[in-house]
């Protein structure tokens, strides 16, 4: 009997915005392993705050690809666990390896992270600070919570401050429902808007990657002409 295959359709945005520089990185990864058909996403958006977000969301995100690849290339079984595993020990070591690189260069930097990663429609997810992962099916959910303080400030992120050991969230998506990564300058203003990935009454949605490019370019459109000026990225998966 023929296995049946699962298809990702993905979107994604990556905007400046009014900023002077594109503090945020994302990567999208969809390849097959033996019998296995494997998505990575990553979205990171370097701390304004700090010095250098741009090299600390690039260095995390590239991290995250080639050590994903390796995995991949090595591994005689491909599994979930095992991705969670690594994927633990790429931040814990970006964050060593940022909090180094500030020391030499007298500065401060760091970024925040989120991660999706699903082999079929059975997934894990990561994020460290304010970027959001939402899974929208009939509802919207959001999958994890913001490490920030009551006054809104970041509590954790990678390369700054104190590692603690991150959560995997454990999830299985269903057959047209969306996940979203993306960062604060995509969700500050534009949450409302994210119903345009729902599922509608009957139980079916748009799948094309081209009509998810759409709903995260008008989300997009809405926030930046509504006053948000920040950087802004957004990966959008939906399985078939």
């Amino acid at each position: 009997m023929k296995q049946k295959t699962t298809t990702y359709h993905t979107a994604h945005i990556w905007e400046r915005g009014h900023r002077q520089i594109n503090e945020d990185s994302l990567a999208i990864m969809d390849v097959v392993s033996g019998s296995k058909h494997i998505l990575l996403a990553v979205v990171a958006d370097g701390i304004g705050g700090l010095s250098e977000g741009e090299y600390a969301s690039g260095y995390v995100t590239g991290r995250l690809r080639s050590s994903f690849m390796d995995y991949l290339q090595n591994s005689s079984s491909v599994t979930l666990s095992g991705l969670a595993r690594l994927f633990l020990r790429v931040l814990y070591n970006c964050h060593h390896y940022l909090k180094n690189y500030g020391t030499r260069h007298a500065i401060h930097t760091g970024t925040t992270v989120s991660i999706l990663c699903l082999i079929g429609r059975r997934g894990i997810a990561l994020h460290v600070g304010d970027s959001h992962l939402y899974r929208i099916g009939h509802r919207i959910r959001q999958l994890g919570y913001d490490h920030v303080n009551p006054r809104g400030h970041l509590t954790e992120c990678i390369g700054s401050g104190n590692y603690h050991r991150k959560s995997i969230i454990k999830f299985k998506i269903n057959k047209c429902e969306t996940a979203i990564l993306c960062t604060d300058g995509f969700y500050r203003i534009g949450e409302d808007l994210l119903e345009r990935f729902a599922l509608n009454d009957h139980g079916k949605s748009k799948l094309s990657s081209s009509e998810l490019s759409l709903c995260l370019s008008q989300i997009k459109d809405y926030a930046y002409g509504h006053g948000e000026h920040d950087n802004m990225s957004a990966i959008a998966v939906r399985c078939s």
